[in-house]
């Protein structure tokens, strides 16, 4: 791959104007600042951590952390479930507008939360006569009973899936993936904001960020590669 298609690969638009402008200039820049022209070692230090620290973080989500989740996954699904409560009727029943008798039920949402709102906003009504305000008293209890035994459900059902999470260590696992990637990204941009000393640098820099990318930061990328440009030539100075 060439430095120009590396280039392009990594800014494109814009950042490939600025960085096209101020790289090639380096060749022909001023080398006190590396007469041997050669790639900082502690530059390349830092990139070989770095591939230390990401490889490892690929293992561990492989070989362990993702094993685990799977493991748990598959005990979770096989947890018993507990089916809902059945929907209920209540005992009051009232002629509606229409001359039908209506009997109110849980399964209808609907009816829930408007017999909810009468009990938070008793207003008068069009239906405003004892049956009508029973029937939705009646649906309201029913309701609530019904939605607490959901959540209890709900609970017992949670409360079982912590437990296998636990068995399983998921979260001291997520939260070693998390600290090897943090490491990683720690890293890789501690080896792109190393000042170049030479060509080489920047050019070792330009294969490194190809090859990991550079998503998420592109503006940080090219300003440290840029900066690195500027200095060898002797505009920073």
């Amino acid at each position: 791959m060439t430095t120009e298609t590396t280039r392009r690969a990594l800014f494109g638009g814009a950042g490939l104007v600025a960085l096209a402008a101020a790289v090639p200039a380096v060749a022909g820049a001023r080398h006190d600042l590396a007469p041997s022209n050669g790639v900082n070692p502690r530059l390349l230090r830092l990139i070989a951590l770095r591939d230390r620290v990401e490889a490892e973080c690929d293992r561990f989500d492989e070989e362990v952390e993702m094993p685990a989740r799977r493991a748990c996954w598959a005990e979770k699904e096989a947890l018993p479930v507990e089916e809902a409560p059945p929907h209920r009727e209540v005992a009051t029943t009232y002629v509606n507008l229409f001359g039908e008798t209506v009997r109110l039920s849980t399964a209808r949402a609907s009816s829930v939360a408007a017999a909810r709102q009468m009990v938070r906003d008793p207003q008068p009504s069009d239906m405003d006569h004892p049956d009508w305000r029973q029937a939705r008293l009646e649906l309201v209890a029913l309701a609530d009973e019904r939605d607490a035994i959901i959540a209890a459900q709900t609970a017992r059902r949670e409360a079982r899936e912590a437990e296998v999470e636990a068995r399983h260590q998921i979260a001291r696992l997520a939260a070693r993936s998390s600290t090897l990637a943090d490491r990683s990204y720690a890293l890789r941009s501690a080896a792109i904001a190393m000042p170049a000393t030479s060509m080489a640098d920047i050019l070792i820099k330009l294969e490194f960020v190809d090859r990991v990318g550079c998503e998420g930061d592109p503006d940080f990328v090219l300003a440290s590669i840029t900066a690195d440009a500027r200095r060898l030539t002797g505009e920073g100075l």
